[in-house]
């Protein structure tokens, strides 16, 4: 493992193929220190990476159903929708936990349910 300094910051990288690394900083336009990132995790050519920085739910992901016990889920929440009954959306009290709590709240809302957010402290 090496340790490069960027930004005042010492980061332990896991050791990567340096003809790959020269390579899809060359045809990527990355960095060294990019390219090793990315090569350390399986990203070889510029489209790879092109995909990794470009992330499309559409392209990336077959299915919410594919995470599994999401259909069980999905269905629990329609029927307390349907049922009127009140839903608590129970969000961590981190930057991403309060925006997943106000997303979840808000489409909830947007379906016609009885919600509330509960974000702790």
């Amino acid at each position: 493992m090496t340790s490069e300094p960027l930004n005042h910051a010492a980061w332990t990288l896991v050791p990567a193929d340096e003809q790959s690394v020269t390579r899809l900083s060359h045809e990527a336009g990355l960095s060294r220190t990019v390219s090793r990132v990315l090569v350390s995790r399986g990203i070889t050519d510029a489209q790879q990476a092109a995909r990794f920085f470009s992330p499309s739910l559409d392209r990336d992901w077959d299915s919410p159903s594919a995470i599994p016990g999401m259909d069980q889920v999905a269905e629990a929440v329609a029927q307390q929708v349907r049922d009127g009954r009140h839903i608590v959306v129970f969000g961590d009290f981190d930057l991403d936990g309060i925006s997943a709590a106000a997303v979840a709240t808000r489409g909830l809302a947007a379906m016609g349910a009885r919600v509330s957010a509960f974000v702790p402290h």
